[in-house]
């Protein structure tokens, strides 16, 4: 590269407007709020906010560069040196999209009431925690039940690898189980 050549390169924006700060989140930032913010980030800072797999988060990238995609592009994620860096802004789309937690973890401090009268996807291990059922009877009754995520909100789920509760359809459907006088 000639020297003017270099120079009218220099002469160009390298940076965009939000790629210009490498910002650390706060440790209790809520993963929408740390969506929401603009910078660059390290992805081992904002993994264990956002629940993503380093696994996943690799394997998804690594499938970009099979396909001769531009990961920085596509999901907003590049590995500079031996870190893997996120630019939030298209970095929360990618997240929203694809990589987000198929389920929410059940509070400590809620009981089963509380757990009843939410809506959401938890972890079926999670739920039973919480309710007089053990995992193996959920399990059991899922297997049993032509369309069980329909009929009791239960379903294992291959990408989560594990079984997972929709409330909206569970709740009702315990409600009705539990209140059932047996004959």
């Amino acid at each position: 590269m000639n020297d003017r050549a270099t120079d009218e390169a220099l002469a160009l924006p390298l940076f965009e407007e939000d790629e210009l700060a490498l910002r650390k989140p706060d440790p209790g930032v809520e993963p929408e709020a740390l969506l929401s913010q603009d910078g660059v980030f390290f992805f081992k800072d904002v993994a264990p906010i956002l629940g993503i797999s380093n696994q996943e988060f690799r394997r998804q990238a690594q499938a970009l560069t099979r396909q001769g995609q531009d990961t920085w592009a596509v999901m907003g994620a590049r590995k500079v040196w031996s870190h893997w860096m996120v630019r939030m802004k298209v970095f929360a789309e990618y997240y929203r999209a694809r990589l987000a937690p198929l389920w929410r973890r059940v509070p400590d401090d809620w009981d089963g009431n509380r757990l009843m009268a939410a809506k959401g996807v938890f972890l079926m291990c999670d739920v039973v925690r919480k309710i007089p059922f053990s995992p193996n009877q959920i399990r059991y009754k899922a297997k049993t039940l032509p369309d069980a995520r329909r009929i009791m909100g239960v379903w294992k789920d291959p990408r989560a690898g594990a079984y997972l509760v929709d409330m909206a359809v569970f709740a009702p459907w315990v409600a009705q189980l539990w209140r059932r006088p047996e004959p």
